[in-house]
């Protein structure tokens, strides 16, 4: 199929307007609460057309039949359902009317591919078909028998369509990771700027320290902080821990979350998308995380995931133990696979010289204000001011007070360790 001109995708995430970041509520919910989703979208997007277009997308909690469905039968040339982690046992589903997600989808008349398909649980994976929600097996199984082959990002989340008699499956890990066609190599510093070092998530306070974080996404008060200047002066503590110990980002155009990651020597976090948005921006990363999304996609593609460092502190001794030789010798292994399983669904890979045809114009997201008001750097300066006299550890402050006559005798208030999210 050679003419799909603009594709409609089932559960967006893609920034198109400055309208879609108008104010926070318009910010979070068009970004899906993540901004690791619309990179996923932005990837396909140049993997199947070279470039970036203005795709047709609805959203999870806004999907309306009476809306969408006109537009995905009579204004777009395919639908591509992107429900990245939606295989959970049912105590841990999306809160979403999956009724209407089953109406929605089996009135869909346009070839329908779904190429990103998970699991998640975080307490293990043991016959996990028998914990899936009756409503989340119908979908599924309504997917699987309008589309030709369903993409999925492990061998875990086979086994467990398999167990649902549902075997038009094709193991392909995630399009995210093969955004910059084949070839991509990472190669790793023989020594590390500790001082150049981002993190892909706010998960320890004490590692992330005067440095860098990437708030990706499920922390809405931070973002209004960041983005639309919401006062930090009764935000909850977590947040003030934040902006207290680290110099917190945010994107929400996903080629200025590349090139920001593209200046450093090395990216850690528990962020999945945040490690793999920067190796394709040419930075060694590293996930941290213990969810079995995060642990199936990394063990695919071969990214260093080390759960056991979730609490460690030290830097370098993470950056040591990574080792990339694994990655870069099976990617383009992986990445051919993924080119087949394109073709097999009948799209085309265009990074690979294969782009689909659109006279529609190359487009970038606009990209978020991300800089705090000069009312919440005045309060922050304070906040930080407060916690020099306080700690027992600034003898050269509590000095230079004692010099000019002022005697220290304020009470230290008990900081919450925060072990990780």
């Amino acid at each position: 199929m050679n003419n799909f001109k603009r594709p409609f995708f089932l559960h967006g995430g893609f920034i198109t307007s400055e309208d879609d970041i108008s104010s926070i509520d318009n910010l979070y919910n068009n970004l899906t609460e993540n901004i690791g989703n619309g990179y996923i979208i932005y990837s396909l997007l140049n993997e199947l057309y070279g470039k970036t277009i203005v795709p047709n997308q609805t959203l999870l909690l806004y999907a309306d039949i009476k809306r969408d469905i006109p537009v995905i039968n009579e204004q777009s040339s395919c639908a591509i359902l992107m429900l990245q982690d939606f295989i959970r046992p049912k105590e841990v589903q999306f809160d979403i009317d999956y009724d209407l997600w089953y109406n929605l989808i089996s009135k869909i008349k346009v070839p329908l591919f779904f190429p990103s398909l998970g699991i998640n649980s975080f307490d293990g994976i043991k016959e996990l078909h028998k914990r899936l929600s009756p409503e989340l097996v119908r979908i599924l199984k309504l997917v699987s028998d309008k589309t030709e082959l369903i993409g999925v990002r492990g061998y875990e989340s086979q086994e467990v369509l398999h167990n649902l008699g549902i075997d038009n499956v094709h193991v392909i890990g995630c399009p995210s990771f093969f955004k910059n066609g084949p070839d991509r190599f990472i190669t790793k510093k023989e020594n590390l700027d500790l001082n150049n070092v981002v993190f892909s998530s706010d998960y320890n306070l004490e590692i992330i320290k005067n440095r860098p974080v990437v708030i990706q996404g499920n922390n809405k008060e931070l973002w209004d902080v960041m983005c639309f200047d919401k006062s930090i002066k009764n935000i909850q503590p977590y947040n003030m821990d934040i902006l207290l110990n680290s110099k917190p980002v945010m994107f929400s155009d996903n080629r200025s979350w590349e090139e920001y990651l593209s200046k450093f020597d090395f990216c850690l976090g528990t962020r999945l998308h945040g490690a793999i948005v920067a190796l394709n921006s040419g930075t060694p990363a590293v996930c941290v995380n213990i969810d079995a999304r995060a642990m199936e996609l990394c063990s695919y593609l071969k990214i260093p995931c080390f759960p056991e460092y979730l609490h460690e502190k030290n830097i370098q001794k993470i950056y040591d133990a990574c080792d990339f030789t694994e990655m870069n010798s099976n990617y383009n292994k992986l990445y051919e696979n993924f080119v087949n399983y394109l073709e097999k669904s009948g799209l085309k890979n265009a990074v690979g010289g294969g782009a689909i045809l659109s006279s529609l114009p190359e487009f970038r997201s606009p990209n978020i204000k991300c800089e705090l008001s000069i009312a919440n750097k005045r309060r922050l300066f304070i906040e930080k001011l407060k916690l020099n006299l306080l700690s027992k550890t600034k003898t050269k402050t509590h000095r230079i007070f004692r010099v000019l006559g002022f005697k220290i005798t304020v009470k230290r208030k008990k900081r919450v360790k925060i072990k990780g999210n």
